[in-house]
């Protein structure tokens, strides 16, 4: 396999889902239109490969991070020089100083100001992923569903299991059957603890692939998440509605960039602290509120079901 040269382009973007769909516009533009006389290269989670090459991107480009080392020479990957420290827009990027090329990380808030300098909105726009031939079937979905999705990677992103319950609750009373999507198996960050056994709903965590998921979200009424990929997958799609709670971030900072229709759902009191107080290498996983993750509280089933 051709190994990296000085004049090429590499990008490594080991994010979860939701950062891999908003990279992949980025992505797209930076292998049609940056450096064409350069090689470029972009490294990815093997399990979330699906998601670049439904997007139709050139799969030549892309390669699963498992594949790193037989690609990269370890002295271009890590140099052992100084990292130069360059700033964009009052925001601090880190490049490597290999004469040449340069290392993209996507996913990174400082490298979404500095995207969204050079590329317009209908750029960032989320690609709507090819699904015709994914079959769920075997699912056995009715005509008429929701999905709901309780994984969550930080406690100010948790949805509160008695208010998932009630928000089940809600649906099944108005004829609709709610669906819960998550995996918490494939990545050490997400968490799980919601158990809806006893309740009205198809139980399909852990039990669909990443494009199993897009194509049940694709047929589904609308969609719920507290900021989580899910929500960003929902915009690779053509979901009726889609329901996002942001905590911590202002929702037009996280939000998905799509046509769908997308509503918001935010706290009353403590919120927006990684907006407000953004500080580079701030652990915004942890709550400076006390531990309190009042945030999330404030995410209540009344609020979603508003926009159902």
């Amino acid at each position: 396999m051709k190994r990296l040269e000085e004049n090429s382009i590499y990008i490594i973007n080991t994010q979860a889902i939701g950062d891999n769909i908003a990279a992949i516009p980025v992505v797209k533009y930076i292998i049609e239109n940056v450096h064409l006389n350069s090689e470029c290269f972009i490294f990815v989670h093997s399990l979330l490969l699906e998601l670049y090459k439904r997007s139709n991107l050139d799969m030549s480009k892309i390669f699963p991070i498992e594949e790193i080392n037989q690609i990269v020479q370890k002295e271009i990957l890590l140099p052992k020089k100084k990292f130069l420290q360059k700033t964009y827009y009052n925001y601090s990027e880190t490049g490597a100083t290999l004469e040449h090329s340069f290392r993209v990380r996507l996913g990174e808030y400082t490298s979404w100001q500095f995207m969204m300098k050079i590329l317009n909105l209908d750029q960032l726009k989320y690609i709507k992923l090819n699904l015709k031939d994914v079959d769920v079937s075997k699912f056995k979905l009715p005509n008429k569903y929701f999905c709901v999705t309780p994984v969550y990677t930080s406690k100010n992103k948790k949805f509160e299991e008695s208010e998932y319950k009630l928000l089940i609750e809600y649906l099944n009373n108005k004829g609709i059957l709610p669906v819960i999507l998550g995996n918490n198996k494939n990545h050490i960050l997400y968490k799980l603890d919601i158990n809806v056994e006893g309740h009205n709903c198809i139980d399909l965590v852990n039990k669909t692939t990443i494009t199993e998921t897009a194509k049940i979200i694709d047929g589904a009424e609308g969609i719920f998440g507290l900021d989580n990929g899910l929500v960003h997958l929902a915009g690779c799609t053509n979901v009726k509605k889609i329901i996002s709670g942001y905590t911590f971030t202002q929702p037009i900072l996280k939000m998905p960039i799509c046509d769908n229709q997308v509503y918001t759902v935010e706290p009353d009191n403590c919120k927006f602290c990684m907006s407000d107080w953004f500080a580079d290498g701030w652990n915004f996983a942890k709550c400076y509120n006390n531990d309190s993750f009042s945030c999330a509280k404030e995410i209540t089933a009344e609020k979603v079901i508003k926009f159902i």
